[in-house]
């Protein structure tokens, strides 16, 4: 790694578990001077959703982090329509490359089936 990249650093691991989890490095690397997005506590898909994304997208971003809560109840279907399928549907409406998009657990991804 040069000075002009940043790394991505994961954790991995229960909160509720003693051990604080594994730390690993994202494959994906940044460049020091990136513009990353940072969103969150969307759980429900409404469409307020997918203009922040859109903005988020104009602005030129070069990666996404979502800081979590996804969804109140974290069935698959509800974590597929809130989450993978509207960050598709803007990116293919907008037409902007797709970027990485990561997401942090919350409180509802943590106490649901996250």
């Amino acid at each position: 790694m040069t000075p002009d990249t940043i790394r991505l650093i994961i954790a991995t691991g229960s909160w509720t578990a003693r051990d604080v989890g594994t730390y690993g490095v994202i494959s994906y690397v940044l460049l020091s001077h990136a513009r990353v997005g940072l969103i969150g506590d969307w759980a429900t898909g409404m469409p307020d959703v997918r203009e922040l994304i859109a903005c988020l997208l104009e602005q030129g971003g070069d990666a996404v982090i979502h800081l979590g809560d996804t969804y109140y109840l974290g069935t698959p279907e509800e974590c597929r329509r809130n989450f993978k399928e509207v960050f598709d549907e803007v990116f293919a409406k907008t037409g902007k490359p797709r970027i990485p998009v990561y997401s942090v657990p919350g409180n509802h991804d943590y106490y649901a089936f996250g």
